[in-house]
């Protein structure tokens, strides 16, 4: 719990020669919403962040489920660290990484996501978003009497790719997630910001994450 510890963090950030601050998007910058469109950056928080990323001694890095570009056009900043598919995508001063089995994955997700389209077409409330490297299915806005439904065409559509170990399943807050079969996500900060620290090196510098 962040009041808990702030004196310990605000401790190390000053002693260090560079923050890296790490933040989630969905319910940490940005209200959880009942469907992703409508989760937007509040004026306030963004100029937060802009005077952050002006800021000498700060490198400040976005870190969302959602794809790379998606969160780029979201936050619509120059000059800070952008990580999309949970870090499978990341941007930093130009430079870029995908991770190699998330591209590799990128053909069977697109092939999964269109059978999910057909599949799950006649649900009410159903949203798919497909972000190249990771597909989502949210289903807040879904009647729970379908719910036993959704699940089991879902089943049935990714059950086989999951068991040959093609795909990962994920379960967030009424939302089911497809992903490339690679342990990766937001919470292993070292994955996310090995192209920073990189840059940046040096023992002083202090990465901090935080996210909902």
């Amino acid at each position: 719990y962040l009041p808990d510890c702030w004196e310990g963090i605000a401790s190390r950030a000053k002693t260090a020669s560079r923050v890296i601050i790490f933040l989630d998007y969905d319910g940490t910058l940005s209200p959880v919403a009942s469907t992703p469109e409508l989760a937007l950056l509040p004026p306030k928080i963004g100029e937060v962040l802009r005077k952050l990323a002006l800021r000498n001694n700060f490198e400040v890095g976005i870190i969302s489920g959602r794809s790379l570009a998606e969160i780029k056009a979201l936050i619509g900043l120059e000059g800070l660290a952008y990580a999309g598919n949970h870090g499978l995508e990341v941007e930093y001063c130009k430079e870029g990484f995908v991770h190699p089995i998330a591209t590799k994955a990128s053909s069977l997700l697109k092939e999964l996501y269109s059978q999910l389209v057909e599949r799950l077409a006649g649900i009410n409330g159903i949203i798919l978003e497909n972000k190249q490297f990771s597909l989502s299915v949210h289903y807040r806005l879904v009647a729970k009497s379908e719910m036993k439904k959704v699940k089991a065409l879902f089943g049935e559509v990714v059950e086989a790719s999951k068991k040959q170990g093609k795909v990962r399943v994920t379960e967030g807050k009424k939302v089911i997630e497809v992903r490339p079969p690679v342990d990766w996500d937001k919470g292993k900060t070292e994955s996310h910001s090995g192209i920073i620290l990189g840059k940046l090196g040096g023992r002083l510098n202090f990465p901090l994450q935080l996210q909902r």
